[in-house]
Formats: structure tokens, C-alpha cells, sequence
């Protein structure tokens, strides 16, 4: 018996990452009459890339990376690696160019060159990563991916969001900007320490699952060496006092986040990342009596907020939110479950805050839990009978020995 023609899970990946383009390409969906040959023209004459801003160009590149990565992906099964790739690549292009031309006949958007290029490049580079991820693993790291891959999408959200927008500088000046805020004048925020300290313990805790033997004890330090070296590198960057002391409240507390039992570890992270969020979504809590309507179309917010801004703010969304269906599910939850759950208990706080002041109630955050939960159901195929099997695993976060830890 052969092998299926597609990975029919990754496939569906691939049509969900195509409506999540589509939808953010022709939002709001406003259409008028007009002519295809216009809209070619208007396509070519924008096609000088000092047009496009730095914020909008990396979005670009990163709205089309999951296209590629699920494309290689579903695609591995019965193709060879660069016939995967290519074939990933071009259909994403021609994929962006059908938007690019649909956005003409759309009253709220520009046609532009522009966009195809970093959308092309975002398909092909989620490409290479797909066919990365599709290699049989031999080292320690790549087998450590295999066994865990909830915690490494996790984690490399996590550098995603944290280290937009990727660009070096070699401006000194710029350099000294960004670290001002801890010299001169530190500023320090319980709730914002609280947050950093919450978001580095889940890193400290998803890196523990991707390490073992002594690369665990280094990995956090040397995560956190790197994160702040690179935020003061790349450009649109400063530090934060208030990131720093949280970073210092998770490095000294490294032995209570060596846990040996994956669940109690999973469940404090849970109340702690439940907690920000509540935090986050209702403070200042400040009630009004009628209240405005809930948004049902989710990221409508996308045309009136800077490429920059909202990219970050959708990474770190996939990132907490994706922390705490895994969290659930390691503390003994079906994967499922743990996601609706989750999405349920957003969907309450997202109502509450159409009656708070300065707060909005929308469907975002909903799509944003389920599209993980999915994605993570994918990766691990999670049942109910895993569910209990995961929950009573004890050493260090995994069904293993010390030894066998050890050894891997």
C-alpha cells in the first residue's frame, strides 16, 4: 500500500492558512465595478520597493510563511523536496497576485507590486522551513522537535513576536536608544513585571521540554543572552526595566521550574498566564451600563492599526493563548477540550468588555485559540486515553527516565 498522495492534515493547514490571506486580504469586502487591464496596470506601476514601508514589508513576509510551511508539509508525502518547494512557492505567488489584483475592485485597498515580492518570499522561506521540519531528524535538537513540537511552535513564536520587525542595525546611537530605559530613569510596573515574569516562566518551561542533561540548565540563560542582545541590535527596540526584573524573578526561581512532574508545573503556569490575561483585557475595570456591540468579524481592527502593531499583537496572541491549551492539556486536559475551554473563557471576558470603558469585545481572540488548537491537534493527534496517560507522566515534563533524559 503506498503513500497518501497529501497529508491530508497538513492539507487542511493549507486551505485555513489560505482563508486566513484571503480574509485579510479583501477585508472589508467592499467591491466595485471595474476593469481587469486597469488593474494590471495599476499592479505594475507600483512595483519600486522603496514604496513599501519596513513595518508593512515584514507583515507581508510573515502573513504568507504558514502558506509555505503547511504547503511543503502536505505536500511531502508522495514529492520529492524541491519539487515540494517550488510548487509551495509558486502557488503562493500566484496566490498573491490573484489578491493583489482582487484588491483593485476593493474600495479600502491599493493594488501595489510591492506586496507580491515579500509575499513570495514569505511563501518560499515557510517553504524551506516546511522542508526543514519534513527532514528525518538525527541530532538531539531535531529528534527534540519531533517529540515536542507544541513547545517548539511555542517557543518560536515567541522570538517571533518579541523580536519584530528582524532588522539589524550598526547605528550606535541607535543602540544607546535602546538601552537608555535601564540607565537613565528606570521605570518599573508591578502588572508589566508580572506580565514578563509570566511569559519567561512559560519559555523556561517549553524549553525544558526541548533540552535535557546539562543543555537544560543553560538553555534559559542563554535565550534570554540572546533575546536582550537582539532587541538592542534590531531596529524599533528598547529594553524594558520592567522585562528585566521579570526575567530575574524566572532565572532565580530556575529550580521550582525544574519541576520533576510536568503537571503541577503546567497547572501554576496556567493560573499565571489566565491571570495576565484577565488582567490585561479588564483593567481598569470600569462598568457601563449599556455597553457597546460585540465585534463578530474577527481582526477588523487590521485596517485602522500599523502593520507593526498588529503583527506583534497576533504573534503574541497565538503565543499566550497557544501556552495555555497546552498548559491544559500537559495538566491532564484533552487537547480539544483544553482549546474550547479556553475559547469559551475568552469568549465571556471578550463580552465583558463591551461594557467596559476604553475596551472592545470582538471574535479575534476566539479564531486565534482555535486556529492553534487545531494546529496543535495536527502536530500531535491528542485523545482523550493520551489525555490521562500525558497527566500521570511524572520526570522531568515526559514519560521518561532521568536516564533516558539523560541519554537524548
Amino acid at each position: 500500500m503506498g503513500h497518501p498522495r497529501f497529508d491530508h492534515r497538513f492539507l487542511w493547514a493549507t486551505l485555513a492558512a489560505i482563508v486566513f490571506i484571503v480574509y485579510c486580504s479583501l477585508y472589508p469586502f467592499r467591491f466595485h465595478a471595474a476593469h481587469l487591464g486597469d488593474a494590471l496596470s495599476a499592479l505594475l506601476s507600483h512595483r519600486h520597493m522603496n514604496q513599501q514601508p519596513l513595518a508593512g514589508l515584514i507583515s507581508n513576509v510573515v502573513l504568507y510563511l504558514p502558506l509555505g510551511i503547511f504547503a511543503v508539509l502536505a505536500l511531502r508525502p508522495r514529492h520529492g523536496r524541491l519539487q515540494s518547494v517550488l510548487a509551495a512557492t509558486l502557488f503562493g505567488s500566484v496566490l498573491c497576485i490573484a489578491m493583489e489584483l482582487t484588491q483593485f475592485f476593493d474600495w479600502r485597498r491599493v493594488t501595489t507590486l510591492t506586496d507580491v515580492y515579500p509575499n513570495a518570499a514569505g511563501t518560499a522561506i515557510g517553504a524551506l522551513i516546511g522542508l526543514a521540519i519534513s527532514v528525518p531528524a538525527r541530532f538531539g535538537l531535531g529528534r527534540a522537535l519531533r517529540r515536542e513540537p507544541i513547545a517548539a511552535v511555542l517557543v518560536a513564536l515567541f522570538f517571533v513576536y518579541r523580536l519584530f520587525p528582524y532588522l539589524p542595525t550598526l547605528d550606535a546611537g541607535l543602540w544607546w536608544y535602546a538601552i537608555t530605559p535601564v540607565f537613565i530613569q528606570p521605570q518599573l510596573d508591578l502588572y508589566a513585571i508580572a506580565r514578563y515574569a509570566a511569559l519567561w516562566a512559560a519559555i523556561a518551561f517549553w524549553l525544558s521540554r526541548l533540552t535535557a542533561g546539562p543543555t537544560r540548565r543553560w538553555a534559559l540563560p542563554i535565550t534570554v543572552g540572546i533575546m536582550l542582545l537582539a532587541r538592542v541590535l534590531i531596529v524599533n527596540n528598547r529594553l524594558d526595566p520592567s522585562e528585566i526584573a521579570g526575567i530575574a524573578i524566572v532565572l532565580a526561581s530556575g529550580p521550582l521550574l525544574m519541576a520533576r512532574s510536568a503537571r503541577p508545573m503546567a497547572m501554576r503556569l496556567f493560573v499565571a498566564l489566565a491571570g495576565i490575561i484577565l488582567g490585561a483585557h479588564l483593567w481598569p475595570f470600569h462598568w457601563q451600563a449599556g455597553g457597546d456591540s460585540f465585534g463578530w468579524l474577527p481582526f477588523a481592527w487590521l485596517l485602522h492599526t500599523h502593520p507593526e502593531i498588529y503583527t506583534r499583537s497576533i504573534v503574541e496572541k497565538a503565543f499566550v493563548y497557544g501556552s495555555l491549551v497546552a498548559l491544559a492539556r500537559l495538566a491532564g486536559a484533552p487537547l480539544v477540550l483544553a482549546g474550547l475551554a479556553v475559547a469559551a473563557a475568552l469568549g465571556i471576558v471578550n463580552v465583558l468588555q463591551t461594557h467596559l470603558a476604553g475596551q472592545t469585545g470582538e471574535l479575534s481572540d476566539i479564531v486565534i485559540v482555535l486556529s492553534m488548537t487545531g494546529l496543535f491537534q495536527m502536530l500531535v493527534g491528542d485523545s482523550i486515553s493520551k489525555a490521562h496517560t500525558r497527566a500521570r507522566s511524572g520526570p522531568l515534563y515526559r514519560s521518561e527516565t532521568p536516564a533516558q533524559a539523560e541519554r537524548q
